[in-house]
């Protein structure tokens, strides 16, 4: 099958709130089919595998899906990464905000509350796997749990998913971080609780300039090379962009503890 695009740009991925392995465990086992093998579930008739789907999910007040591992289907895009499932080999512009999840939940006021938040994630999770999240992402580190919970969470939804990206591609990439450091209330912790979109024009235009030369030729360095600070592709530890009211490279955000263990896909 042929490459369908030349090159693309990929911004902040997107978050589906599931159950991993378990819920498909659920399944198969409620259909005769432990351990969920896969040709066991071939043969279970779709009515009887529909009617014990629905059942199951009903015992739920929230979402559940085969996330990640996709036994029966893949349903995230890095699962298709992990399997090898796509049509692309690149280059690709991928970015993110750096402080994308920036709210600090009222209900969450301790660790206790974080794991069962996580249990609600991944109904499978065990207590040892909460408490080596906790160690990565420590409470000294944020004004309270529920700044806490939102690191974790951009963890999971948002540089977990890029390197599953950018390695897929074999680095093929530049990759961004957007952090509008122009927001009236930046906590501590550096995470932000403002509303506010102020945007610096002259670092606006440069990034555009990037993209439309990333966009023309394949490359966000070959046009304007004057105009702007060469941009290094994926691969070494200073290689990301990170723009605000100004431009500088700085070190990869990826490619840290905390993205290579959400990037464990059958843990839980």
């Amino acid at each position: 099958m042929l490459q369908l695009t030349v090159r693309g740009i990929h911004h902040v991925p997107g978050y589906v709130p599931g159950a991993g392995h378990h819920q498909a465990e659920n399944v198969s086992t409620a259909v005769g089919c432990p351990g969920g093998d896969i040709t066991c579930m071939r043969s279970v008739n779709y009515t009887t595998l529909m009617t014990i789907g629905s059942e199951v999910a009903s015992n739920y007040s929230y979402q559940l899906q085969p996330w990640a591992d996709g036994d029966i289907v893949a349903d995230t895009y890095e699962a298709q990464l992990y399997q090898k499932n796509f049509n692309s080999s690149g280059p690709l512009v991928i970015s993110h905000e750096r402080h994308d999840k920036s709210q600090s939940s009222s209900s969450v006021t301790s660790a206790a509350d974080i794991a069962a938040e996580l249990q609600m994630y991944f109904r499978a999770i065990t207590d040892d796997v909460v408490e080596e999240i906790l160690k990565l992402y420590p409470a000294s580190h944020y004004a309270n749990a529920g700044y806490r919970l939102s690191d974790i969470c951009q963890g999971l939804d948002m540089t977990g998913k890029n390197l599953a990206l950018t390695q897929a591609l074999h680095n093929e990439t530049w990759n961004a971080i957007y952090w509008y450091s122009t927001y009236s209330t930046v906590p501590a912790n550096g995470l932000t609780s403002s509303s506010s979109s102020s945007v610096n024009v002259t670092v606006a235009r440069t990034m555009q300039k990037y993209l439309l030369s990333f966009v023309l030729t394949g490359n966000p360095n070959t046009l304007w090379p004057n105009d702007k600070i060469y941009w290094p592709k994926n691969g070494n530890a200073t290689n990301t962009i990170n723009f605000n009211t100004t431009m500088s490279i700085t070190f990869d955000d990826l490619a840290n503890d905390k993205s290579l263990f959400w990037n464990k896909a059958l843990w839980y």
